[in-house]
């Protein structure tokens, strides 16, 4: 073979690599367009449309959230949902982003969790959205199934057999509890007059001062007289136990005996008075609240906490609950008697 016919085959064999390489990395952008599709693309419209959100496991677990006018609600609870919450679920799912499909045998979903959550046994999580007007048929429906690292997930769209892995990786809790809006109580120290506390044993106590511009508090000692109390650290806790308090869960009212319950009254400078009533049931701690106000600067404000309260009970930590309901040696433990 003379060296021209040599060099031809050459030319002719790196032309066939040069079409191989061109044909595979063609094959890879499209893997690659088609990994970046979202899993949902909806429209910021088509997001407000969303107007029911179910969330099931195979537990038995499962959460209702509704919007009407008043806003969202989480139905097995019949109380107000975090909204702020449920925005980002949402948003969430719209940036799912598909990286790569997976198995399509329904018999090899369980590896990656995302059979359907009919039995105790099933890993996935269903996430089933409504839109308004169309209450029968979900608008897009996903079983998110096991995590994939710290920042993937494996998925089926419920309308699909392709199983996915999906990027960002998202949780979505199937526990009412988990999407109440639990913002009970925002009362800030400074605003504190007077607190009062009756326990159904032993000595109850009562706390007061003059202006909101000191800590300075008085306790009472018997007689009608009133000693200073001298552990600031302990009024600092205390009355810093009404801001931002969250409760855990809630129920309707069981109206407990007054005899069983612990009590306090929190009467603030500008006319609010809150009554909170505590019932301790085995590792539970629950409240009941009552509000008024005898000022206009704080009418709105205890109407709304008595809505939001009235027939209800709401459960908080233990911690908290023993913070609020503090005995009257902790906080002094020496009071001059006479």
């Amino acid at each position: 073979m003379n060296r021209k016919a040599v060099s031809w085959l050459a030319i002719a064999a790196l032309t066939v690599v040069i079409a191989a390489v061109w044909a595979d990395r063609r094959s890879s952008l499209g893997s690659a367009v088609a990994q970046q599709a979202k899993v949902w693309p909806a429209s910021a419209a088509e997001l407000n449309q969303i107007d029911k959100i179910r969330i099931a496991r195979g537990d038995g677990s499962q959460v209702t959230l509704v919007r009407s006018a008043a806003g969202w609600q989480v139905m097995e609870r019949q109380f107000a949902a975090d909204a702020g919450k449920i925005r980002k679920l949402l948003l969430d799912l719209t940036e799912l982003e598909i990286v790569e499909e997976k198995t399509s045998d329904p018999k090899r979903y369980a590896v990656l969790g995302i059979d359907a959550p009919s039995t105790p046994a099933a890993a996935g999580t269903l996430i089933e959205l409504f839109s308004a007007g169309k209450p029968a048929v979900p608008a897009f429906a996903l079983i998110a199934g096991k995590s994939a690292g710290a920042r993937e997930m494996y998925a089926r769209r419920t309308t699909d057999k392709q199983g996915l892995l999906l990027r960002p990786s998202l949780v979505a809790e199937a526990l009412p509890t988990r999407w109440l809006d639990n913002s009970l109580l925002d009362i800030k120290a400074e605003a504190i007059r007077q607190l009062e506390a009756r326990f159904p044993t032993g000595p109850g106590w009562t706390l007061s001062r003059a202006a909101p511009s000191t800590l300075d508090m008085t306790i009472d000692a018997g007689s009608g007289r009133t000693v200073p109390v001298v552990d600031k650290n302990v009024l600092t806790g205390l009355l810093g136990s009404f801001a931002n308090l969250t409760f855990d869960d809630l129920r309707t009212s069981t109206a407990p005996a007054a005899a069983a319950e612990d009590r306090l009254v929190l009467t603030t400078f500008d006319g609010l008075t809150v009554e909170l009533a505590g019932l301790q049931e085995a590792d539970k701690r629950w409240l009941r609240i009552t509000s008024g106000s005898n000022a206009d600067a704080t009418r709105d404000s205890a109407q709304r906490l008595q809505s939001l309260s009235s027939g209800r009970e709401f459960e908080i930590a233990s911690w908290k609950y023993d913070a609020i309901f503090r005995k009257r040696d902790e906080i002094a433990p020496t009071i001059p008697r006479g």
